[in-house]
């Protein structure tokens, strides 16, 4: 069962003091004022908290304490048409809002899908990825933990476009998507970086499983069989590897995240250049020792 959210919580609050003090009134101030009405309004608490459940058991509790009231208190005070309708006026409004709760959750996840997600390939979109990267890079600096990422593009995609057209292009790179995902864990996350490229965002991960994972992506796609009509395509990628602790130095604690992450990236693509120019069909880690982005310098920590 989903834990209860803040705003259940003081939301519920609020009802319930609503509550009682309509509830006092109903029950003994009946023959000065008629209060049960009031009961209705109560559910807008469960709206403002956006919350089905507690919803629901404002409905049930004003339905239950509306109905109460017609057996408890004397016939002569109690407008037993005015408490039917008002109980009536609950249930419906209970039930309208939890279908329209429903729905306004349905479209927010639409929303956020396609704000978040590629809409050809269904994995993050840049943006996404980027975020993803900030977010595992605080973890990986507070906890100490590794962190690596793997860029890898399609080589010679463009002649695949233009002799097989764009068509077989998008069904190539749905294909890839889906052999790639077969390979991560569920804290990995893969998105297309752009084009014909792809980004796995590994959190502790060592650059040597990094590599590992990287191999087993290049040949599960090279052993793969990409048809298109009547033809059979046989694809390749080049691998760009690169870990966290690569771009840290011992210094001061002075570290700026949003810039590391970018160091990240920028060192990924270097080993990516480095793949496509040692042949493509490769996985080539970054290093440090020998390769320099341009915008990098060590990071310190």
């Amino acid at each position: 069962m989903r834990h209860i959210t803040e705003s259940e919580w003081i939301f519920g609050a609020i009802f319930l003091l609503a509550y009682c003090f309509f509830a006092y009134l109903d029950f003994y101030l009946a023959n000065e004022i008629t209060t049960s009405i009031s009961y209705v309004s109560l559910l807008g608490f469960g709206l403002l908290a956006r919350s089905k459940r507690l919803t629901i058991i404002i409905g049930v509790i004003s339905v239950v304490t509306t109905a109460t009231g017609m057996y408890l208190i004397p016939s002569e005070l109690v407008d037993t048409t005015n408490r039917q309708l008002v109980i009536i006026a609950i249930i419906t409004i209970t039930i309208t809002s939890h279908i329209f709760m429903d729905r306004q959750q349905a479209f927010e996840e639409k929303l956020y899908r396609f704000a978040s997600t590629d809409a050809l390939t269904g994995v993050a979109n840049r943006r996404t990825l980027a975020n993803e990267i900030e977010q595992r890079l605080s973890e990986a600096l507070r906890y100490k933990k590794d962190l690596s990422l793997i860029l890898f593009d399609l080589d010679n995609f463009k002649q695949i476009n233009d002799k097989y057209g764009h068509l077989a292009g998008d069904e190539i790179l749905k294909k890839i998507t889906e052999i790639c995902l077969k390979w991560l864990r569920i804290t990995d996350v893969m998105g297309r970086y752009g084009g014909e490229e792809f980004m796995v965002v590994c959190p502790n991960t060592s650059l040597e499983g990094a590599l590992t994972l990287g191999e087993r992506i290049r040949v599960a796609i090279q052993n793969a069989a990409f048809r298109f009509d009547n033809d059979i395509i046989k694809i390749t990628v080049s691998v760009g590897v690169t870990e966290l602790r690569g771009h840290l130095s011992r210094g001061e604690q002075s570290t700026i995240k949003m810039q590391l992450s970018h160091y990240l990236i920028d060192a990924a693509d270097t080993a990516l250049y480095n793949a496509k120019s040692s042949g493509k069909n490769c996985v080539i880690a970054f290093d440090p020792e020998k390769d320099r982005v341009a915008s990098e310098q060590t990071v310190p920590v």
